[in-house]
Parts: C-alpha cells; structure tokens; sequence
C-alpha cells in the first residue's frame, strides 16, 4: 500500500494508517477547500469525508501478494538500523530458522537470498522477515 492508498483507506474508514498529514492533504483534495483538524470531530463532516472518498476506496487496486515480492537478497537491510531496529529473525513459512542480531543472522543465511519474502513486521526492535516456504 502507498502512502495516497493509506490516506484514501483513514478518510474513509476514518481509522488513521500511515501519516496523518498525507491523510490531511487527501481530505482537503476531495473536499475541495482547506480543512481544520477541529472539523474532523463533528460529524456531518466525516460523513462527507467519507462519501467523498468512497470511489477512490472501492478502486484501490489489489494485487497478488506474490507478484510483487522481492527476494532476500535485494531487501535493504542496512536501512535498518537507522529506524531503530537491532535484532532479526527469519521465518521460512511457519518455522523460525534464525534470530539474533542482525549482522550475525545475515552472515548465516546466504542460503536464502533466492527465497521471496512473503511478509515483514518490527517487534520491538526486531525486525520479523517471513520467507515463502514453496
């Protein structure tokens, strides 16, 4: 999901996924007119929010999840660490085959680079890649 996909499904839901200015800068386009944070409490407002994002939601674009994965071996890694992020565990399928740090998990799963990641996910600070099994 993009961050104009993100904004379309928070005016219309009304549940705030991805950032709040991209979802601000939405709601003022299908408004047509600036829109004050205060406004988003009565009502009348999220109604027309919501009716006017309606199109833009039921036309969101879904896609195979396995078209569009990448390999381990092209996932950025070194950009983990600037979000934060210290530890690493890989999945292939439901089986947890390494965990720790990750320079150390990386120096021992060469053998996966070619398998897709199917998903990804942070808890706390570990960053969670789950590998296709097929």
């Amino acid at each position: 999901m993009n961050k104009k996909e993100a904004a379309i499904v928070s005016a219309y839901t009304g549940i705030l996924i991805g950032s709040f200015d991209e979802a601000h800068k939405y709601m003022q386009e299908i408004m047509g007119r600036s829109l004050y944070t205060h406004e988003l409490a009565f009502e009348g407002i999220v109604e027309e929010i919501k009716k006017k994002s309606r199109n833009d939601f039921i036309n969101i674009k879904i896609e195979d999840k396995a078209s569009g994965n990448i390999k381990l071996e092209e996932f950025k890694f070194y950009e983990l660490k600037a979000k934060g992020l210290k530890g690493l565990s890989v999945f292939v399928g439901e089986k947890e085959v390494a965990s720790g740090f990750i320079v150390d998990v990386l120096k021992i799963i060469p053998h996966l680079a070619k398998y897709e990641i199917e998903s990804t996910n942070t808890y706390f600070d570990t960053f969670v890649v789950r590998l296709r099994s097929d």
